[in-house]
């Protein structure tokens, strides 16, 4: 999901191009949510949530992590996330 969030935001610019280029032709609901910032700012907020989680799940997913060393990171994040 956090791919998807950072793809977007990512290519907000690109989205808001096409968009422009193309008003008569997208509809006016997919134009305005385009254009919407509050949404843009929406994803910021929680991509910057939801970003140390998923890199602390990517660490702890791999072969070589140990019980022991998910413990550790998952203390690591908590203290970061307070």
């Amino acid at each position: 999901m956090l791919d998807c969030i950072e793809a977007n935001l990512n290519n907000w610019y690109v989205f808001m191009r096409v968009c422009k280029e193309n008003r008569n032709i997208i509809k006016q609901e997919i134009i305005a949510d385009v254009q919407n910032l509050e949404i843009k700012i929406q994803a910021e907020e929680y991509q910057s949530m939801v970003k140390p989680i998923s890199v602390t799940l990517d660490y702890i997913q791999r072969n070589e992590t140990t019980i022991a060393d998910s413990v550790i990171i998952w203390k690591d994040l908590f203290k970061k996330l307070m």
